[in-house]
């Protein structure tokens, strides 16, 4: 069986069919804003698939998603932490509103063999900072949510009158020498700072233990610069994680 996988979060929504837990194309990209049904068709109608699984943070465009499918008479399934067999999500106080994406990265942090505490960061419009525990089974225990460096960086510049938007690049000094360097400084430094805590204030909360590190998202290669650590960086690990989902959860709620 052949399943169109999506991740539809709020910047950019990529798609690629899988078969079993393979992915069998290369990810294809479009923003989600530009979302329509022609834009749609055309970037799928030459991959031939049986069914289609969706994660997404943004309501409307999921609504858009289940329309398009059902018009087409294609089963659209959503991912469900119910859905699945590989993470135990028992932990999670708050499930009914745990993200769709943060649910995928967990499943594809332990498909990936998780052997050590990992943090799984994905670092988009939002950064989510979140904790998987190795054991039988693995445990999703939570996490943070913090703006993403890009977010910060165009806020700061539509909420002030004479701001530049600061370029999104690891400086080359801490004391920047005019409005743009002392920008980029503040935002990208700064999201070192961040990072940081929240990694150290959770390996605090788990006894001194330190964690591995696997980032993803758009600012993942940048953010692992600013850390200056051992972390894996693997850009389709949501797609990945859907694939074992579509392997795992043949029954999985639908739209």
């Amino acid at each position: 069986m052949r399943t169109l996988l999506i991740d539809n979060s709020n910047g950019r929504t990529k798609c690629v069919p899988c078969e079993g837990a393979a992915l069998v194309a290369t990810p294809r990209v479009i923003p989600t804003g530009e979302l329509s049904e022609s834009a749609w068709e055309q970037l799928t109608a030459d991959w031939r698939c049986d069914a289609a699984l969706l994660s997404s943070v943004v309501p409307v465009a999921a609504a858009f998603f289940a329309a398009f499918y059902r018009k087409r008479g294609m089963e659209l399934r959503r991912v469900s932490a119910r859905g699945q067999g590989v993470v135990s999500f028992d932990a999670y106080a708050g499930l009914a509103t745990l993200g769709d994406d943060r649910l995928v990265n967990a499943m594809a942090a332990v498909a990936g063999g998780l052997q050590r505490p990992t943090m799984v960061i994905d670092a988009g419009t939002a950064t989510t900072f979140d904790m998987v525990l190795p054991g039988s089974p693995p445990r999703f225990v939570g996490g943070a949510i913090a703006p993403g460096m890009g977010l910060l960086a165009r806020c700061l510049h539509q909420a002030t009158a004479a701001l530049p938007m600061p370029e999104l690049a690891l400086p080359a000094r801490a004391i920047g020498s005019e409005t743009a360097t002392a920008l980029q400084s503040g935002v990208v430094l700064g999201y070192r700072g961040l990072a940081q805590g929240l990694i150290s204030a959770m390996e605090e909360e788990l006894g001194g233990l330190r964690v591995d590190l696997l980032l993803t998202g758009g600012d993942a290669e940048l953010l692992a610069k600013l850390l200056g650590c051992t972390a894996v960086v693997e850009p389709l690990l949501t797609l990945r994680g859907l694939a074992c989902y579509a392997s795992q959860a043949p029954s999985g709620q639908k739209n």
